[in-house]
């Protein structure tokens, strides 16, 4: 009987044995291909963001070479020792939208706009498991993917430092003048609109670019229509702005070589002319049809005024410095050669008011005014203020080129990871 006893004893010992080391062993396969799978899942990860950084960083050249640099990127990391291969199909190019969070594919055909997102799908059949294959399952598969955003995330537009008060429509883009003329084939998404405080749009917004805020400011917008092709955040302008000095354009400028006003000419014929910058302060002073040819070169005005359909015309590259308030109305500046690079009006005062329904190519540097712009006209260039309030719908395509020369970073792409 005791022998029987044992020797239940014995087999019950050993089923209990057999059943934990089967938990154990169920317990091992879940731990360590677990721990396995998140490591390469890891690995993954790291190398389609790496890619779709690189994509996105070749998006400015054509959607070829943002293939070519995103899948090089890839094969530079590895999955489980074996480096990662990925396919240029497995790179797509397209448009992020921020409000709704979506990535759309587009094809290679032309596009209205150059696409400003990559989004990288990285996958991985038949990976090895270890003691998982004793409940007979061998091998595994991961799939990661990774959105970046070309240049954006550091505010290269349109600034208030202070604050963005629009009381209509807001629409922004962005071009390169180096490249020729805003149009089909020069259209870019880095029309950003940016503040270090609340940017209040009394209106609809499309911004192709960014809309950057302080960490103590929101994007506010009562209007329905509500599209930004970039990111919202809040960390608006890392750079400093530039710095406005006109000690020594004071002293050193070209002002000799305007000459006299010219009224404007109706059937009678043209009339006489005066000094445009009468007295020792140089406060440029045009009202009813006064106009002011500028040839090119640099400028000084104590202040400047114009009023009626008083105008400056600038044919040639240009500088003007206002060492004080300005209003700028009538027919406004007109840069006749169209290229926003030869136009820079920068102003000390605290007050700039642009009104006008000419288009206007250039830039308005005031970073110390208030800024308030009013009129039918767009804006090619680029506009900083110490804040920025627009009467009326505005439309504005930011010149990366003049963006480069103000605030440097030129020819440099700064992708971001969205996704």
């Amino acid at each position: 009987m005791i022998k029987r006893a044992s020797s239940r004893r014995r087999g019950a010992t050993i089923a209990v044995v057999a059943i934990s080391l089967t938990v154990i062993l169920g317990m091992a396969a879940l731990v360590i291909d677990l721990g396995h799978i998140y490591n390469c899942r890891t690995e993954m990860q790291n190398a389609v963001d790496a890619s779709a950084l690189a994509g996105a960083s070749g998006l400015h050249i054509n959607n070829a070479e943002a293939r070519d640099r995103a899948v090089a990127s890839a094969a530079s990391n590895t999955l489980a020792t074996e480096t990662v291969i990925l396919a240029h199909s497995d790179v797509e190019i397209g448009n992020w939208e921020w409000s709704s969070q979506t990535f759309t594919p587009i094809s290679d055909e032309p596009q209205e706009y150059r696409p400003n997102a990559a989004r990288v799908t990285g996958s991985k059949q038949g990976l090895g498991l270890f003691f998982a294959r004793i409940f007979g399952r061998h091998t595994t598969g991961i799939i990661r993917d990774a959105i970046a955003l070309a240049d954006s995330g550091r505010c290269r537009g349109i600034w208030g430092l202070d604050g963005i008060v629009a009381n209509g429509d807001v629409i922004t883009d962005s071009y390169d003048s180096r490249d020729g003329g805003y149009g089909a084939g020069n259209r870019n998404a880095n029309g950003d609109i940016c503040s270090n405080q609340d940017i209040t749009i009394h209106g609809g917004i499309e911004v192709h670019g960014d809309a950057m805020h302080g960490p103590d400011g929101d994007l506010l917008i009562s209007g329905v229509s509500h599209e930004i092709w970039g990111v919202k955040g809040e960390t608006c302008c890392a750079v400093d702005p530039p710095v406005v000095d006109a000690s020594e354009a004071k002293f050193t400028n070209d002002n000799d070589t305007i000459g006299l006003w010219l009224d404007g000419c109706d059937d009678r014929g043209c009339d006489g002319g005066g000094d445009p910058v009468p007295g020792p302060a140089d406060r440029l002073n045009l009202v009813a049809d006064e106009t002011v040819t500028l040839s090119g070169g640099t400028y000084y005005f104590g202040s400047a005024r114009m009023a009626a359909l008083s105008s400056i015309r600038v044919t040639g590259p240009t500088v003007i410095y206002v060492d004080g308030n300005a209003t700028f109305s009538g027919l406004g500046i007109v840069n006749e050669t169209g290229d926003p690079k030869n136009l820079i009006v920068y102003c000390t005062g605290t007050q700039l008011n642009f009104t006008g329904n000419s288009d206007f190519y250039g830039a308005l540097v005031a970073p110390k005014a208030d800024i308030v712009l009013q009129g039918t006209a767009d804006y090619y260039g680029t506009i900083i203020g110490q804040t920025l309030t627009m009467l009326g719908d505005f439309v504005v395509h930011v010149d990366e080129a003049v963006v480069a020369d103000l605030l440097g970073g030129d020819g440099d792409v700064a992708p971001i990871l969205v996704e």
